[in-house]
């Protein structure tokens, strides 16, 4: 199924409601360990695969959520860099059906999300690094309470479900940002940061713009240099310790 498709019923979504209440039926799973979200017009699949390697390089275990995949349906989830197997893919969708069934709003990307979620959870991942599907305020993925918040750029894409505008398609990815967290972005329109610092503001979330312009590279570079590094490029904001901490 194309990811078009998918979508199709979540133009009309007014909310999350419908999909945070099936996950407090499965005990929220998206709770039960740290999370990175990474939403954007571009670079977004790239920057949430590079924040998996350096906090598994780090010496944690993490979870991958992207998509969509290339070749199997199991490269969306992995831990690791190792994609969920044939056999754990079919007890999760085993598992799933009967109660999802029942679920009359809800559509095939909060399914395989909500398997993404049980899975980490079981595979006791320290962190989960989920990249957003399309937009954010209302995708599957922003059931999880994010600690970071990742914005890569804006450009305008999918204009028939996100708005005719980039403020407008602003506003929805702005909606992953969540109160008393981090908000990280290399978009470098000067009215588009303005409205993610006003966003910030209003959710009292720290706003880090990254100097460098787009590239999940600038985004990988405050998270994986010292904090020493990161101070002498004038980036006010202890990332690293905060991510990394027990």
């Amino acid at each position: 199924m194309r990811v078009d498709q998918i979508y199709k019923h979540k133009k009309s979504r007014k909310d999350l409601s419908d999909f945070l209440n099936y996950l407090n039926l499965l005990g929220n799973p998206q709770k039960s360990y740290k999370t990175i979200i990474v939403t954007g017009s571009k670079g977004k699949t790239s920057t949430a695969t590079i924040l998996s390697h350096i906090i598994q390089r780090s010496g944690h275990k993490v979870g991958l959520f992207i998509s969509p995949h290339l070749q199997k349906i199991n490269e969306r989830i992995q831990v690791n860099n190792t994609p969920i197997s044939d056999k754990d893919l079919k007890k999760y969708i085993k598992k799933l059906n009967p109660s999802f069934k029942t679920q009359k709003d809800l559509g095939f990307f909060d399914y395989i999300t909500t398997i993404a979620f049980l899975y980490f959870k079981d595979k006791k991942v320290d962190y989960a690094v989920l990249e957003v599907g399309i937009g954010g305020r209302l995708d599957s993925t922003n059931a999880a309470e994010a600690d970071i918040s990742v914005i890569t750029n804006i450009q305008l894409e999918h204009q028939e479900i996100l708005g005719k505008t980039k403020r407008k398609i602003a506003k929805e990815k702005a909606g992953i940002v969540k109160k008393n967290k981090v908000l990280i972005t290399t978009e470098t329109n000067p009215v588009i940061l303005e409205y993610f610092k006003k966003v910030c503001k209003e959710k009292a979330s720290y706003f880090t713009p990254v100097p460098g312009g787009v590239g999940p590279m600038t985004i990988a570079m405050l998270l994986e240099n010292t904090i020493e590094a990161a101070e002498k490029q004038q980036i006010k904001i202890n990332l690293y310790r905060e991510l990394l901490k027990p």
